[in-house]
């Protein structure tokens, strides 16, 4: 049997009936449940305190993005996770796609020689459509605790930061589109720890969702364009190999949390302290709003 923790009682009733579930209305009583793992899909301001008790627990986490609403909490939450031992997951889904574990695996295998500099876009249309329900707390900053542009940046920096990283922040711009109280879309540029630049595009403005890429090294780039990806050796003039992208589906970035729970191999997992890095880096930018 499944349980419910919300803040919001309608929304943990509604929730409640439709999952077959039971309403937990006090956190500290999750050592007593018999749970597998918690999901931990809570407004961003609240992960601070509803990750811990699940840790407390010794609960496995399954956390939406970001890990926390700063780059201290992200921080501490990681430590508690390392001490405690108990698995601490973040939903980076971008780390679950088949094309980009080929390109992390290009790289690493010196197929583009040094990396000098990389792009990556995550955008969509979800401002303007709607379909995120982005009028409730989502653009609250006191809740939210970052704006839109980061909403679909963290993927991207996380993204890098896995490619070829470490990343370290640059300067980031954001812009007011739709009106809300937090901006809607941005670009930042980052360094990485190998000298490399990094351009991180991303937000709610989009016509449609769209996931590019272009990473360019000494002996060759990578491209992602339109769901296909090419490795080109500098100075060819066709690709030496292409790729097609699956269709995005973000709810694969739960798979390697249960692939876990249940003893599976499960090497898109996202070590808690890289989760946090991801917090650092938009701290740094200075994109946290509270």
């Amino acid at each position: 049997m499944g349980h419910v923790h919300d803040r919001d009682p309608a929304r943990r009733d509604r929730l409640c009936g439709d999952l077959d579930a039971r309403p937990l209305n006090d956190l500290d009583t999750l050592a007593g449940l018999d749970v597998a793992g918690a999901v931990v899909c809570s407004e961003t301001v609240h992960h601070e305190a509803d990750i811990p008790a699940a840790l407390a627990a010794g609960v496995p986490v399954f956390s939406e993005k970001p890990l926390a609403g700063s780059a201290r909490a992200a921080h501490c939450l990681a430590e508690q996770a390392e001490e405690s031992g108990v698995l601490l997951h973040t939903g980076y889904f971008l780390r679950t796609i088949p094309a980009l574990q080929t390109a992390r695996d290009w790289i690493t295998r010196g197929r583009l020689g040094v990396v000098t500099e990389a792009r990556m876009r995550f955008s969509h249309d979800g401002g303007y459509a709607d379909w995120l329900d982005l009028d409730c707390w989502m653009t609250d900053p006191g809740r939210a605790c970052y704006d839109g542009f980061v909403d679909e940046a963290v993927h991207v920096i996380d993204a890098l930061n896995w490619m070829i990283g470490p990343v370290h922040a640059g300067h980031a711009v954001t812009g007011n589109a739709l009106g809300w109280p937090v901006d809607d879309h941005g670009a930042a540029l980052l360094h990485l720890a190998n000298g490399a630049i990094g351009l991180v595009e991303a937000g709610w403005t989009d016509t449609r969702m769209r996931l590019e890429l272009d990473v360019v090294g000494a002996t060759a780039a990578i491209s992602l364009r339109d769901g296909e990806m090419t490795l080109t050796p500098r100075g060819a003039s066709a690709p030496a190999e292409r790729l097609r992208l699956d269709p995005l589906d973000a709810g694969t970035g739960i798979l390697p949390f249960l692939d876990a729970l249940d003893g599976r191999r499960a090497p898109a997992l996202v070590p808690a302290a890289e989760a946090a890095r991801v917090n650092a880096v938009l701290d740094d930018l200075g994109l946290r709003l509270t």
